[in-house]
């Protein structure tokens, strides 16, 4: 027979945990901060949480914090006419930051956030989604998630009755399809295996290009196009574009990104398109305009990491010319495909152990 459990003993109990309870409430509702880092290796302490503040319904977190999270020197350089803080690492790897500006440079290249940082009382301040889906992958490689990049899908943009923009008598739907083709080559001597959205000059529609994307499943999506402007013909330079997140403005605009399938991919796309930028503007020294922003259709319903590149723009008379030069269009290509082995080198699963 059971001896019955004392009355008195299970009150005691659940006044201890609702004792405990409170307290882990009381101490939520105290500490404001970003999520915190995974522990570092066996024997190491954590990183520094970055704690953040709310402006204007937005959360932002203290550069500096960001600075110590990485391990970084920080330095101010405040003028009337610009306020910038740098981040150094013990490689010499430099992060700049300019108040009130949407554009940062990492190493040199230039990454665009959705949001300006903000200067208040002496401090930097960075917007979190900013951080958390664009920079912090960047630099923390090891926190992309894992996956096998074996097949691409190489998307050159317009064809058929949509010429794209035109200038010089150079159609960009041609010039997109010609680029793809090089660099389907490449990667295929390279081991991977490429799907193209068209082969031919024939008109696919955006819809038609997502459908064969979520069909085919490829690891990686990359849309190939060639830019204008029609406002300046001085304008040139390479630009690479991802999905921004949900709730976010897109590059330029007070647009809000919805939640799309190519939305799922945030962390990747960073990598990618960084990795990218970094080998189009180190080979061919072209203008840097930067990582962008914005939930283009073929970009956004991918259902795979995926990025739209502007190799330059037509418009330029300068770089048309480069555009149609062969020997540039191998540097073009080949930096994409150089791109595209770095991160499949970085986010490659762990091999499994050999049996004994």
């Amino acid at each position: 027979m059971r001896t019955p459990f004392p009355f008195h003993r299970l009150l005691e109990m659940l006044a201890v945990t609702l004792a405990a309870l409170l307290l882990a409430c009381l101490s939520a509702s105290r500490v404001h901060a970003a999520p915190a880092p995974p522990p570092g290796p066996s024997g190491q302490s954590r990183r520094p949480v970055i704690h953040y503040i709310t402006i204007n319904k937005r959360n932002y977190l203290r550069i500096s914090e960001i600075a110590s999270f990485y391990q970084c020197t920080a330095t101010r350089k405040i003028t009337v006419q610009q306020k910038t803080i740098t981040l150094t690492n013990r490689h010499g790897q430099k992060l700049l930051f300019t108040a009130d500006s949407i554009s940062a440079t990492l190493d040199g290249y230039q990454i665009n956030f959705c949001y300006k940082v903000l200067y208040q009382k002496g401090e930097f301040y960075l917007e979190q989604t900013d951080f958390k889906d664009f920079l912090d992958p960047i630099l923390r490689t090891q926190t992309v998630p894992k996956r096998a990049v074996k097949t691409i899908m190489l998307d050159p943009g317009h064809g058929g009755k949509d010429h794209g923009t035109e200038q010089g008598g150079t159609m960009e739907k041609d010039l997109n399809l010609l680029l793809a083709k090089r660099i389907r080559s490449i990667l295929q001597r390279r081991g991977y295996t490429v799907l193209m959205t068209r082969e031919k000059d024939v008109e696919t529609t955006l819809q038609k290009r997502s459908e064969l994307c979520a069909a085919k499943k490829p690891d990686l999506f990359i849309s190939v196009h060639c830019n204008a402007h029609a406002g300046s013909t001085d304008i040139n330079g390479i630009e690479v574009w991802i999905a921004n997140p949900v709730g976010v403005p897109s590059y330029g605009t007070t647009t809000l990104g919805q939640d799309l399938p190519g939305t799922k991919y945030h962390s990747s796309n960073a990598l990618l398109a960084y990795l990218t930028l970094k080998e189009l503007i180190k080979t061919t020294k072209a203008n840097d305009r930067g990582i962008r922003r914005k939930q283009f259709y073929v970009i956004s319903h991918s259902p795979a990491p995926s990025m739209l590149v502007e190799f330059g723009f037509l418009s330029n008379e300068a770089e048309r010319k480069n555009l149609l030069d062969t020997s540039y269009q191998d540097k073009l290509c080949a930096a994409v495909c150089d791109a595209i082995d770095k991160f499949a080198q970085i986010v490659a699963p762990p091999k499994p152990p050999r049996p004994r």
